[in-house]
C-alpha cells in the first residue's frame, strides 16, 4: 500500500513538473499526463484488488485460529489436525498426526464450513 501511495505522490510531482516545462510540446505534455494518470489508476485498482484478496484470506485465517472448520479440496481442516503457516499462507499437517502427511492446502483454496 505504501508503495502505491509513494508512486502516486511521485507521479503527481512529475505531472506538475512536466506541465511547467517549456521544452515539451502541448501534445507531449498531454500524452505524458494521460500515461501518468492511467498509471495512477492502475496502481489504485491493483491496491484495491490486493486488499480485497488479503482481507478474504485474513477472515479464513482468523476463523481457522478460532477453531472453526475450513473445507479444502473436500477435506475438513481444523486447527487440531493442521497448523497455519503464515509465510506461505497455507495449512500444513500437524506433525503429531501422520494421517494427513503431505496434504498442504493454500488458504486461498479453502472455504469456511457452515
Amino acid at each position: 500500500m505504501y508503495i502505491s501511495i509513494l508512486f502516486i505522490i511521485v507521479a503527481l510531482v512529475l505531472i506538475i513538473f512536466i506541465s511547467k516545462q517549456e521544452e515539451f510540446s502541448k501534445a507531449a505534455k498531454v500524452s505524458i499526463m494521460i500515461s501518468l494518470g492511467l498509471s495512477i489508476l492502475i496502481a489504485i485498482l491493483y491496491e484495491y484488488g490486493s486488499y480485497k484478496y488479503d482481507n478474504q484470506n485474513r477472515v479464513k485465517e482468523i476463523a481457522f485460529k478460532q477453531g472453526k472448520t475450513l473445507i479444502c479440496k473436500d477435506q475438513n481442516v481444523t486447527n487440531k489436525t493442521y497448523l497455519y503457516e503464515p509465510g506461505t499462507a497455507s495449512l500444513m499437517p500437524n506433525s503429531k498426526d501422520s494421517t494427513f502427511i503431505g496434504a498442504i492446502y493454500p488458504i486461498e483454496d479453502c472455504i469456511l464450513a457452515k
